[in-house]
C-alpha cells in the first residue's frame, strides 16, 4: 500500500514531528511504501531518525512570515496556499498513493477536494479548541473563532476524521467519520526512572500553551521547604528569554534549569523520580506517555485535551483541577515526601501503559487503511 503523510517540517524536535516520524517508520517497516511531504523543510535534515526507504519530499512553500500586519500576513498566506495546492495535487498525481493522510496542516482547506491522493485521512494533534485557547486578543481571536467554525465544516469531508482521545471526540459532537486512535509509545523501556532522585521533570515547547510559566511560580512555591530538589526543563521557544528572567527574579537560578532539547530523552526520564505537565490546552501530550512508560509518577493539569484519558486521578498518578495552583502546590509536595508513594504509583503507571503500545496502536491504523481502500 501507497501512504502519503504531509506534515510541515521533519525538523522540529516536537510530538507532531516524532509520532509521525514513528508511524511512518513502523509502516514502511511492514513493507508498505510511504513518503513524507513537508512545506518547510528548507533543506534542513529530519531531527529524528526515518527508515530509509522512505522518500521526504518538500514542496518549498514556507509559509512562515515575519511581517506581523494582518493584510500582509493575509495576503502571503494567500499566495502561498494556492501554490501549496497546485504542487501538492501535481505530486499526488505523480505517486497515486492509496491513502493520503493531513495532520491538520495547511493543506486540510484543499486536500479532500483533490481526486487524486486516493482516501483521504484527517488527524488532529490538538483539542477541537485548541485555536481558542492560544488567549489571543481582538482581531486575532475573532479569526480564531472563525478559523474554528471553518475546522467543523472541513473535518466532515475528510473519508476520516482521526482525534487522538475520547474526551476530544466528545468535543466535537457526533460526526459519523470520526474515530478515536490514541497516539502509543514506541518502545516500553526496560530501565526505569530514579525514584530516589530530588528532580522534577518537564518536556515540551517553551510556548503559552505549555504553561511552563505557571510551574515556574508553583515552584517557587515548593522551593521554599525543598530547597535541596531541583527542577529541569527541556525545550525551545519564544517564550525562553521571559521564563529565564522569571526564574532570576523569583531567586530559582540554583534550583531551575532551562536545557535544550535532546533527540535521545531517555538519560532524561531515567535521572528524575517526578514528571509535571502545567499545559493550557494539548491534543494527546506525549511526554506524559513517555514519562509513564519510564514509570514517572505524573502531576497534571486536567487541560483539554488528553490528561483525562491518560490518567487515573490517585492512581497512577495524580490530575489538578485547571489552573488550581495551590492545589498542584499539594499534590507535588505529596509524591516529594513520600518515596513508598512515588513507588506504588510507579507500578500502576507501568500497568496503564500496556494499552499505548506501538504494535497495538498501528494495528488501528493498519486496520482503517484496508477497510478505506477494499
Amino acid at each position: 500500500m501507497k501512504i502519503v503523510y504531509c506534515l510541515s517540517s521533519t525538523c522540529n524536535p516536537g510530538g507532531i514531528e516524532r509520532i509521525v516520524i514513528d508511524k511512518a517508520n513502523y509502516l514502511a517497516e511492514k513493507g508498505h511504501k510511504v513518503y513524507l511531504i513537508t512545506t518547510e523543510q528548507s533543506g534542513r535534515e529530519p531531527f529524528y531518525k526515518i527508515h530509509p526507504s522512505i522518500r521526504l519530499i518538500d514542496l518549498d512553500i514556507n509559509y512562515s512570515f515575519e511581517n506581523n500586519q494582518l493584510w500582509k500576513k493575509a495576503t502571503s498566506f494567500y499566495v502561498k496556499n494556492h501554490r501549496h495546492k497546485k504542487r501538492l495535487q501535481a505530486l499526488l498525481g505523480e505517486l497515486s498513493p492509496d491513502v493520503t493522510v493531513s495532520t491538520f496542516g495547511n493543506e486540510v482547506r484543499f486536500l479532500h477536494g483533490f481526486s487524486v491522493g486516493g482516501k483521504k485521512v484527517l488527524e488532529i494533534h490538538f483539542s477541537k479548541n485548541f485555536r481558542l485557547q492560544a488567549g489571543r486578543k481582538g482581531m486575532w481571536r475573532i479569526i480564531d473563532e472563525i478559523r474554528t467554525r471553518t475546522d467543523e465544516r472541513l473535518v466532515k469531508k475528510y473519508d476520516t476524521f482521526v482525534v487522538l482521545t475520547y474526551e476530544d471526540k466528545q468535543i466535537w459532537g457526533d460526526l459519523k467519520n470520526m474515530v478515536v486512535i490514541p497516539n502509543f509509545v514506541k518502545n516500553i523501556p526496560e530501565v526505569k526512572c530514579d525514584l530516589a532522585a530530588k528532580k522534577v521533570i518537564a518536556v515540551g515547547r517553551l510556548t503559552f500553551q505549555k504553561g511552563l510559566d505557571r510551574l515556574i511560580n508553583i515552584w517557587a512555591t515548593v522551593f521554599q521547604s525543598y530547597p535541596d530538589w531541583h527542577l529541569e526543563l527541556y525545550g525551545r521557544g519564544e517564550e525562553k528569554n521571559a521564563l529565564l528572567q522569571q526564574i532570576q527574579q523569583l531567586g530559582l537560578s540554583k534550583s531551575v534549569t532551562i536545557h535544550e532539547p535532546v533527540s535521545d530523552v531517555s538519560r532524561v526520564y531515567t535521572s528524575a523520580s517526578i514528571y509535571v505537565m502545567t499545559s493550557r490546552y494539548e491534543g494527546f501530550p506525549m511526554v506524559l506517555l513517555e514519562a509513564m512508560s519510564y514509570g514517572l509518577p505524573i502531576v497534571s493539569y486536567k487541560c483539554q485535551c488528553g490528561p483525562r484519558d491518560l490518567i487515573s486521578n490517585g492512581k497512577d498518578g495524580f490530575l489538578v483541577e485547571e489552573g488550581d495552583a495551590q492545589g498542584f502546590v499539594e499534590k507535588l509536595v505529596e509524591l516529594m515526601n513520600d518515596e513508598e508513594l512515588r513507588k506504588s504509583v510507579s507500578l500502576k503507571t507501568e500497568e496503564k501503559i500496556n494499552g499505548f503500545t506501538r504494535m497495538r496502536i498501528m494495528s488501528k491504523w493498519e486496520a482503517l487503511f484496508e477497510r478505506l481502500t477494499i
